[in-house]
């Protein structure tokens, strides 16, 4: 990498990941859940999906993210064929 694409580079540094990772405790806190209630929300959110949708159980993301001051639950579900 030359100098010019290290200055203008937009890789984001562990700063802004260290950020990132407070703000998303933040936010648990706020909501009130639980690491362990996210992960049983996660699993209900599986075995109910699986029902209706070949998805890839192993690539399922739930998170919660702060935006302003709410909170939005945020779901990445990957299927593994079209519907």
């Amino acid at each position: 990498m030359n100098v010019v694409q290290r200055v203008f580079s937009r890789h984001r540094g562990s700063r802004h990941e260290a950020k990132a990772r407070l703000e998303r405790v933040i936010a648990h806190d706020r909501a009130r859940i639980s690491p362990g209630q996210l992960q049983h929300l996660r699993e209900d959110l599986i075995r109910t999906l699986t029902h209706h949708l070949d998805i890839d159980p192993d690539n399922v993301r739930v998170e919660l993210i702060p935006q302003g001051r709410e909170l939005r639950l945020d779901a990445r579900i990957a299927l593994r064929r079209a519907v």
